[in-house]
């Protein structure tokens, strides 16, 4: 994304690191969403080869089950943040955070410096609850 600029969100206390933290942070969405639609399968069976492996005893349940929650506690901060920003257009917040989606190409239901305000109120909002 060479092409993009940083949002100035100094009257926020967000540093020009810390929005690029948040961004990518964002960014990842699509790919927890597609993680959690894919990886539901807790069964594995033991491969046997004639390789020496470890003995450790792990519970693929268990750790699958924890990585779900894990993606579904991001995905949702940020739809809730989103929410929370601006409850009329969250989903045009959403694909513009997640999806690099401008204004512009948007069914945003509202005008662009009323969007822009509510894409800063987002970041603001995630930066206060992401430490």
């Amino acid at each position: 994304m060479p092409n993009k600029r940083d949002l100035n969100l100094d009257k926020y206390n967000i540093s020009q690191f810390r929005y690029r933290e948040l961004k990518y942070f964002c960014l990842q969405y699509e790919e927890w969403k597609t993680e959690l639609n894919n990886n539901i399968d807790a069964v594995k069976s033991t491969q046997i080869t004639d390789m020496p492996s470890s003995h450790a005893i792990g519970d693929s349940t268990c750790n699958l089950a924890v990585r779900r929650v894990e993606l579904f506690r991001n995905c949702e901060l940020i739809e809730q943040m989103a929410i929370k920003a601006d409850c009329g257009i969250y989903q045009s917040i959403i694909k513009n955070v997640t999806q690099g989606i401008a204004f512009e190409y948007m069914d945003a239901y509202c005008g662009r410096r009323q969007f822009y305000l509510a894409r800063n109120k987002f970041f603001y909002l995630l930066s206060k609850i992401k430490v």
